[in-house]
């Protein structure tokens, strides 16, 4: 099982610690405070991923128009 810090994690997702912070604060990412650290494991980040999962459309025939102009006689 791996732990990340807050900053280890920031790193990871490129994202800032205050962002990360954040993201505990409001519940979306779980982790444990031991002293004045947050640890957060692999599956609580992997959890918030998989519910921020962007997910393909369903593929639908697309039908383009395109205008066409009648030539002057």
């Amino acid at each position: 099982m791996q732990l990340f810090t807050v900053k280890t994690l920031a790193e990871h997702l490129e994202l800032t610690p205050l962002y990360i912070r954040s993201l505990i604060a409001t519940g979306k990412v779980r982790a444990s405070k031991i002293g004045k650290s947050y640890y957060i494991t692999e599956e609580s980040v992997m959890d918030f991923l998989k519910a921020h999962e962007i997910k393909p459309r369903e593929q639908q025939d697309t039908i383009i128009v395109v205008p066409v102009q009648k030539k002057a006689q």
